[in-house]
């Protein structure tokens, strides 16, 4: 277990980052949304603003938890690198081309998760807009009989969010084992 000064200078600069990096983010897009004229959000479905704007706080987090962490790994890895140069050359070669050979495996992969990520958050926010029209017009739906149709297509657009979720599941999977193997 890492000591509590540790725990206490991690909190710190969890802090710090928050209020140099994200507070100005959060400030930019509130700003962003005020400015936005009403013709867009005539033109956008609710549930994709929702999910848009929903989807700010999980960078937010994402950011938190990774970023610092990398950076210290990234540190930690110059100095190891640096160390390994000075006192094995040839190991330090293959240790470069492994990781020559990581980086290049992760740009290949980038487009393709880029790719699932935008087909997802597509998708979520058709499935928001679909929940949102449902429990806003349930008087007209009820009456009109249309229950199994709007159903029928949420269900349809809820499926098509759980093959991109598998999708993305079996190329993380894939991605994982590659890494594992370099």
């Amino acid at each position: 277990e890492r000591p509590r000064d540790a725990d206490a200078l991690a909190h710190t600069a969890g802090q710090l980052f928050w209020v140099v990096m994200m507070e100005p983010v959060q400030v930019d897009l509130i700003q962003e949304v005020r400015g936005t004229p009403f013709l867009f959000f005539q033109r956008q479905r609710s549930g994709d603003l929702q999910v848009r704007l929903g989807s700010n706080t999980a960078i937010r987090d994402l950011l938190m938890s990774t970023v610092l962490a990398s950076l210290l790994d990234v540190l930690m890895m110059s100095v190891y690198l640096t160390l390994l140069i000075v006192s094995q050359a040839r190991l330090a070669a293959v240790v470069a081309a492994l990781a020559a050979l990581r980086f290049l495996l992760f740009g290949l992969l980038r487009r393709r998760q880029r790719q699932f990520l935008s087909d997802s958050l597509e998708n979520q926010a058709l499935a928001h807009t679909q929940q949102l029209e449902l429990i806003t017009g349930i008087e007209v739906v009820k009456a009109m009989g249309m229950e199994r149709t709007l159903l029928d297509s949420w269900t349809q657009v809820f499926r098509k969010g759980l093959t991109i979720s598998h999708e993305q599941a079996r190329l993380d999977a894939r991605f994982t084992a590659a890494m594992g193997l370099l």
